[in-house]
């Protein structure tokens, strides 16, 4: 009949329900869920990556160069005047597998290169290097934290302890310590954190023990306020190198950029003579071992390297009459005077001052002291500060840790 509708038995509603549940079985049973979701995540990668961007997609995407929390570098067994080579800062860091690694760690000419695995925030702490004999300044504990792109070369210069003239356990009458080296964390020369040296340390002539002034927390290290006449030097200023006391004195720590005053005396003149200096001028190199007309010899002490000059500890001569060295650590500590008791400024951002001898007859405008204490460099942090965490005895260090993503 036209217009007549036929209805279903319920045996075939039954029937065609079955049939429709396994064609969905079976389109899903040859279906992988999780390729559905690789599938949908490739597409969506391919577009938003670039070469530009593939390293900084999402936290957490980015492969790390090799496993990384934390290390510290230290000067690797070395103090003093030498720097570390390759192969002692690679056996100091053994027990560590990327170190072994020329493509993540070299050092070269005693400053050690160290490539960042992943890009993220770091906590550096450095500590800078003790000037030297047992009353050297401390060197300054300064942190930051900072942030570092993956494959960045960092130069990493840790600080050496001064030289001291006299050994350990010796009582001597003179005795002087070279100053103490920086630490230094630089990005393509650029400063990221600098912990200053202490002062070298010293007898003076009543034979009361001088220590070295500390390093510094803040970018500029002590300044004297004293007059002209008494041959004191100035510590460094914007990165600058400290100067060198005149009078048997000792030579500047040196700075970032510019290296510590040196040091010229002559032995056999009268003790804390200001003309010593003057009168010794006319003497080439060639004859600063021999003999003179004062009965003595002319010695010479070099100030510290600036860290752009390399960061070499300033040298204390070996003069065959007084056969004491007291050179400056790594880290352009300045070299000290034996003879004069007066110890080498400090290694820093900027360099300290050396000790000095105020002449005889200015005694009593100088002050009570014959002998004026070496100074301690100053720090760097991105933000200046007047407070530190501490301060160190013996030679630097620089923590690194890795503190995530930002």
């Amino acid at each position: 009949m036209r217009g007549k509708i036929k209805l279903l038995s319920v045996a075939e509603i039954l029937l065609g329900t079955v049939l429709v549940g396994c064609f969905v079985f079976f389109v899903l049973s040859s279906f992988s869920v999780d390729k559905f979701y690789q599938n949908v995540n490739n597409t969506f990668m391919k577009g938003i990556v670039s070469e530009e961007n593939e390293e900084h997609i999402f936290q957490g995407i980015e492969q790390e160069l090799y496993v990384f929390h934390f290390h510290q570098f230290t000067s690797c067994g070395v103090t003093g005047n030498r720097y570390p080579k390759n192969s002692e800062c690679v056996r100091q860091y053994q027990e560590t597998a990327w170190a072994r690694n020329r493509n993540f760690f070299s050092v070269f000419l005693g400053v050690q290169y160290w490539q960042v695995p992943r890009t993220g925030g770091y906590q550096i702490i450095a500590r800078g290097a003790q000037g030297g004999c047992s009353n050297g300044g401390a060197g300054a504990v300064v942190s930051d934290q900072v942030t570092l792109k993956k494959g960045d070369k960092i130069a990493l210069l840790v600080g050496q302890r001064g030289e001291c003239s006299v050994r350990e356990g010796e009582t001597y009458y003179f005795g002087a310590g070279g100053g103490g080296g920086a630490s230094f964390v630089t990005l393509q020369n650029e400063p990221l954190l600098v912990a200053a040296g202490g002062g070298g340390g010293g007898n003076d002539v009543s034979e009361q023990t001088l220590a070295g002034g500390n390093g510094v927390f803040r970018r500029d290290a002590v300044q004297r306020h004293v007059l002209d006449k008494c041959g004191a030097a100035p510590s460094g200023v914007n990165g600058q190198g400290g100067g060198a006391g005149t009078n048997y004195g000792g030579a500047g720590g040196g700075g970032f950029f510019s290296d510590g005053g040196n040091i010229r005396y002559q032995t056999g003149l009268p003790f804390g003579d200001h003309a010593s200096a003057k009168d010794v001028e006319f003497l080439s190199d060639a004859d600063r071992f021999k003999e003179s007309s004062f009965g003595g010899v002319v010695c010479y002490g070099t100030g510290g390297q600036s860290y752009l000059d390399g960061g070499l500890g300033g040298k204390s001569a070996y003069c065959p009459e007084i056969k004491r060295i007291s050179s400056g650590g790594f880290g352009g500590g300045g070299a000290g005077i034996h003879y004069s008791s007066a110890g080498g400024g400090g290694g820093g951002w900027t360099g300290g001052a050396g000790g000095y001898v105020p002449p005889l007859r200015y005694y009593e405008d100088c002050g009570p002291l014959l002998l004026k204490k070496a100074l301690g460099g100053g720090s760097y942090t991105t933000s200046e500060i007047e407070k530190g965490l501490g301060y160190n005895y013996g030679d630097g260090s620089i923590f690194i840790r890795y503190v995530g993503q930002e």
